[in-house]
């Protein structure tokens, strides 16, 4: 298990030290320590101790929500799009009994159409005709390519709007399948 980082539990600052006491954002002592071992993430709540494991692709998207406000937006935008393959990812294994390999997804974008087929063939969910978010989350898909492929500068006003279509897409994973 590796040390990963350590987070203010109220102001939200992240990555600070991790003998850091107290955050020097707020002041405050209540900081998390979060653990590591892929795919899943620990987390320590150093004065109220308990243990909560959380999945990769809710630390992903909680990371997005960090970063939808802070320029370069971009940034928000690509790790939302990560927690949505890692959420994907996730529903394949329980899928496929942890050999989401087998499926021969090329990655685990839903935007990819020969990746929706394998999805939809493993989940009988035909994603693409049933959910109302699908048209902004494929907008939201294209301005990912662009930032990470055509130096796309993306704005606040798009990040929010990307950090909506992947929350909405993770959220109806959860629901659907039981990942979270």
């Amino acid at each position: 298990m590796a040390y990963s980082s350590v987070s203010c539990m109220d102001c939200g600052a992240i990555e600070l030290d991790k003998h850091t006491e107290p955050c020097p954002q707020c002041g405050s002592t209540r900081l998390n320590t979060t653990l590591s071992p892929d795919p899943i993430v620990l987390t320590v709540h150093v004065l109220s101790p308990k243990l909560i494991i959380t999945e990769y692709h809710e630390v992903l998207l909680n990371f997005a929500r960090s970063l939808v406000n802070q320029n370069p937006y971009g940034i928000s935008i690509v790790v939302a799009h990560m927690a949505c393959e890692m959420a994907v990812e996730r529903v394949m294994d329980q899928l496929t009994n942890g050999n989401a390999q087998s499926s021969k997804m090329y990655g685990y974008n839903l935007s990819n159409k020969d990746n929706r087929i394998i999805y939809t063939k493993y989940t009988k969910d035909e994603i693409q005709e049933r959910t109302s978010f699908r048209k902004k989350f494929k907008e939201s898909t294209v301005r990912r390519n662009n930032i990470a492929h055509h130096r796309h500068i993306a704005t606040a006003e798009e990040a929010q709007e990307s950090l909506e279509a992947t929350t909405a897409l993770i959220k109806y994973l959860e629901h659907r399948f039981g990942i979270s």
